[in-house]
């Protein structure tokens, strides 16, 4: 059975690629799921990052090309589904990318409305849902990394996901942000897509931050995820080098915090659904 997961924010710089990378990862490579990583941002991180060269090599980071299907071609209602192919990234994860700063991406799909103002401006949006849907068939996640902004594309997005993850940060404005995402999921009838909100990136350091947190608890419940993502520096190495925390002893906290964090993402999917997808880490870690 597929589940489609977007991670989304209409706040950036809460961590939302990094949670997608972590989670994308994990369930590929740790725990040996089929996982496919779709790169609706148009800043391109999660697709530059997932087919960086990893641990030492003569090869630079961007060295290797994209190649397959990109995700503005899952906006096209002339591409078929059957010709659309994804890449083949690293740790297991195959991918549908964008390019980094990509800005065609956006400016794709506008297009299509302003050249047939009198077509069907659903048409686009509609083409994502099922082309989306028909890849989720070959494997057991598809996940969004969503961009920080409201548009055509977070809607696509929330219209063909099963489950919608909210990271956000212990700030003076959270309230406000997450009340603004739950009231645009009711405007479109998929409040019941909501998994959680996910605190990342929390110093201890701040009290500010542990108060923020509290309150959070305190007033939305079991809204809010139980696992807690602290700000550590191995969370920014990992992305960097492209090397999964379980795999260096010295990161051992973080990979405690982020194994949490996906096992109880699946737990919580587990509990609506009714059906029990079991983690067990894997003998043999994938690079490719």
């Amino acid at each position: 059975m597929s589940r489609i997961v977007a991670l989304t924010n209409q706040k950036g710089g809460v961590g939302k690629t990094s949670l997608c990378w972590n989670l994308a990862v994990y369930l590929s490579a740790r725990f040996g799921k089929r996982v496919l990583v779709i790169d609706l941002d148009t800043q391109g991180n999660i697709s530059h990052t997932l087919i960086k060269q990893s641990d030492a090599s003569e090869i630079p980071h961007d060295a290797l090309n994209f190649y397959g299907c990109q995700t503005k071609m899952l906006f096209d209602v002339n591409m078929s589904p059957d010709v659309l192919q994804p890449m083949r990234a690293f740790y297991g994860c195959d991918l549908i990318y964008t390019e980094p700063n990509d800005l065609s991406l956006t400016q794709f799909v506008y297009q299509k409305l302003h050249d047939d103002p009198a077509g069907d401006h659903n048409a686009p949006l509609n083409h994502f849902i099922l082309t989306v849907r028909e890849f989720a068939k070959n494997y057991d996640y598809v996940l969004i990394d969503c961009p920080p902004f409201i548009g055509q594309h977070i809607l696509a997005a929330l219209m063909v996901c099963d489950y919608v993850i909210n990271p956000i940060q212990p700030t003076s404005f959270v309230l406000d942000g997450t009340s603004g995402f739950f009231q645009n999921l009711q405007q479109i009838g998929r409040e019941e897509i909501f998994l959680g909100l996910v605190l990342n990136n929390v110093d201890k350091r701040w009290v500010r931050h542990e108060a923020m947190e509290q309150v959070l608890k305190e007033q939305l419940g079991d809204k809010v995820y139980r696992t807690t993502i602290h700000h550590r520096a191995p969370f920014d190495a990992a992305i960097y080098l492209n090397k999964p925390l379980w795999r260096v002893p010295a990161w051992n906290t973080a990979h405690e915090e982020t194994e949490a964090f996906v096992r109880e993402t699946v737990s919580r999917m587990n509990e609506r659904e009714g059906f029990v997808d079991e983690l067990t880490v894997q003998d043999e870690e994938m690079e490719k």
